[in-house]
């Protein structure tokens, strides 16, 4: 099976960076803008949502999350989180995070982070080439 082949459209949306963007009153280009990226995120086949959790939740980052969310699961969608909280510490309201838990299969991760250890193997192999050992 060639994976190339399918016709699949996918989108990564990293809230934190997302979340910084400034809403201004009246700024007709911005939403447009807006308006074009929650509908790409919206009907994208699969979108990947990461670090999902870790953006301060404001009733405009709640509202669009929600939007996008809904109009996901209504159109059953595929979306892929990832976050470091469980989805009982997710500060999103209700809405959400029962959306969330009924298309969800979790996936737990070792409590070790990955970048420490792949840290540690690049400080020890750069110690190797600068010692000459």
């Amino acid at each position: 099976m060639n994976l190339w082949t399918w016709d699949i459209r996918s989108s990564f949306l990293f809230p934190r960076r997302s979340s910084k963007r400034s809403k201004g009153p009246g700024d007709r280009d911005n939403d447009l803008s807006e308006s074009k990226l929650l509908d790409q995120l919206q009907e994208t086949d699969i979108l990947v949502i990461d670090d999902f959790g870790t953006e301060q939740v404001a009733g405009w980052i709640n509202d669009k999350f929600y939007q996008i969310i809904n109009n996901r699961y209504v159109d059953q969608r595929v979306t892929i989180f990832t976050s470091n909280y469980p989805l009982d510490q997710l500060e999103y309201d209700d809405r959400i995070t029962n959306r969330m838990k009924e298309v969800s299969y979790l996936i737990a991760f070792p409590e070790e982070s990955v970048r420490e250890t792949i840290s540690a193997e690049k400080n020890e192999a750069m110690f190797c080439r600068v010692s000459g050992r």
